[in-house]
Formats: C-alpha cells, structure tokens, sequence
C-alpha cells in the first residue's frame, strides 16, 4: 500500500481508492490500521466450497479470497496486486494501455522466464500471474468463476481463472 499511496518512486498522481479484501480471521486492530492507511476494507466470507490441492492443509483455505474482485462491482476496472508484488515505478500507464481493455474483462502477465528480453506484447500464454491482473468486476463472471469445481487445483485460484478465462489468450 506504500508504494501504491505515498513513495515518492511508484506513487500513482490520480487519487484511486486502495480496496483490501479481507476474510473473517483478520483482527480488527490490523482492519483499524489499514483504514488508518487510506485503505477501504472489503470484508468477504471464505470461499470454502472449490477443491484444494490437499485436503487439511489450511494454508491454501484463503487463495480463493481475490476471485472476489469480479464482486467489486463499484468500480469499472479493478487492479489486483499480490503483497508480494515489488513496484519498481508508477503503474499509471497500466489504466491507459490498450490492452488494459480486453474482451474478456481480465488482462494478466503471462509466466515469463526471460522477465526482462521479451516481445511486446507478451506472446499468449496458457498460465498467467493471478498477483497481478486487471479486471472488470461483473457479478454474472464472479458467479461464473465460483460455480465450475471440475479443475485440477495445483495453483487453485490460478488454475481457476485460467479455466475461467479460456486460455490461451492472455496478453501483458
């Protein structure tokens, strides 16, 4: 949230509202705190009803947890970016580019070995990076996305929005 609101180096110069999604199991003095921040909190109940890659191990029980930002429907265009995301400068130019606008309502960076040396824009892929993506929240593609449980859930929430989304087809 740092980088995103107030580094000199990354920070966005259009006022955007920053959404955390919470589950239930986060304790009030952190929600407090992430409102003290500028954060709007969006709490959200577990999504416990699609396979995880094990059963019992409950590190995997919140992956689900950002599907929910196809639920945001007050906003046109959601960017969801994991915690452990590193901001190198302003992510701006994302909202512009003409690829932030796909059909589908999701633009995601593929999984790319040569980070750095590759073609613009990325070749299709059939995986994509679910810590950073773009969406249109839509409640008929949110409902869509919590209905299918027939995937393999090795990456669960990965493997569910690229079932979701159909690819091969994803572009950065």
């Amino acid at each position: 949230m740092f980088q995103l609101k107030y580094d000199p180096l990354t920070l966005d110069p259009h006022p955007r509202d920053f959404v955390v999604i919470t589950t239930p199991g986060v304790p009030e003095w952190q929600l407090e705190q992430l409102r003290e921040e500028g954060a709007i909190i969006a709490s959200r109940p577990l999504i416990d009803h699609l396979p995880l890659p094990e059963k019992g191990i409950s590190r995997y029980a919140e992956v689900y947890t950002k599907l929910f930002i196809f639920n945001l429907t007050d906003y046109e265009r959601v960017l969801f970016v994991d915690a452990d995301q590193l901001m190198v400068k302003p992510l701006t130019g994302i909202w512009d580019d003409p690829n932030a606008w796909p059909e589908s309502g999701m633009a995601a960076c593929g999984e790319s070995k040569s980070a750095w040396d590759h073609p613009t824009p990325i070749e299709d892929q059939n995986y994509f990076n679910s810590g950073f993506m773009l969406a249109r929240p839509d409640e008929k593609t949110f409902n869509e996305l919590l209905h299918e449980k027939d995937f393999d859930p090795w990456f669960p929430e990965q493997v569910r929005l690229v079932g979701g989304f159909g690819l091969p087809g994803s572009k950065c």
